[in-house]
């Protein structure tokens, strides 16, 4: 109960001598009691991505499971490993059932006798055939989502605003990856000062095709202000990008048809 209340009741039955033991804790005590128990899990989250051989910046969703999942603290020290733009998810279901509910749906495919990788190989399923993001300059694309996602598919990211600018501009483009300039081996011995210079940052994907723009005139901003822009592809091709100040709750949408 402490992931919805402050405190809640501790009770063990005949803990010493046949006396019962009655008590309450709060969630702040919880948290510096179960506190190095979140290392190591921490730790397995980050040997998992790298033993894949993603990095956090990869991961777009993070989705919750297991009754431990509800802690608050524990939440925010797992979302604390990626990127702000990361979406933690919390919507399976119960959290202590995911697992549960995973195991049945993959029961269920035993039993149409899809029991190995190979024997889904004829399936089609329908996927984003470009990568989709929000352009920043004429040369630079962000991906929202990326090529051969599959659909339906889902992402929201969050944009700050330049300070005290009140007029958000949105550009929605397809992208296409830009090959990394190779790396000058015979420069590895250049002296320190030269090792100091500003690196060039890598742009990993350019615009190639002009979506959709939207502007949002916001009434108030400050320098929190941030815009929730989220990208939605249907089954159908259609992409839906909504751009919302969650504060004011102003927002603007723009479709754009399959291509």
């Amino acid at each position: 109960t402490l992931s919805s209340a402050t405190a809640a009741p501790c009770a063990v039955e005949s803990l010493s001598g046949g006396m019962d033991f009655n008590s309450n804790i709060n969630r702040t005590r919880f948290d510096i009691m179960s506190g190095k128990a979140y290392a190591p899990l921490l730790d397995a989250i980050t040997k998992a991505i790298e033993q894949a051989g993603y990095t956090p910046s990869h991961i777009d969703q993070v989705l919750l499971c297991g009754g431990a999942a509800r802690i608050r603290k524990l939440q925010s020290r797992v979302i604390s490993l990626f990127l702000e733009s990361t979406v933690l998810r919390d919507d399976g279901g119960e959290l202590d059932e995911v697992i549960a509910s995973g195991c049945a749906e993959q029961a269920a495919l035993i039993a149409q006798g899809i029991t190995d990788p190979a024997s889904g190989a004829d399936v089609q399923a329908k996927a984003v055939a470009k990568p989709l993001g929000l352009q920043v300059a004429a040369d630079k694309l962000i991906p929202v989502l990326l090529k051969d996602t599959p659909l339906p598919a889902s992402r929201t990211v969050k944009v700050a605003l330049p300070a005290g600018e009140k007029r958000a501009y949105i550009a929605v483009s397809e992208g296409e990856p830009v090959a990394l300039p190779p790396v000058d081996e015979d420069n590895e011995d250049e002296d320190e000062d030269a090792a100091e210079t500003e690196e060039k940052e890598h742009i990993l994907y350019r615009p190639s095709k002009l979506l959709a723009e939207m502007v949002l005139e916001l009434e108030k901003v400050d320098a929190n202000t941030r815009l929730l822009v989220k990208f939605f592809v249907g089954t159908d091709g259609k992409l839906t990008v909504t751009a919302t100040e969650p504060a004011s709750g102003q927002s603007i949408t723009a479709e754009i048809p399959a291509q």
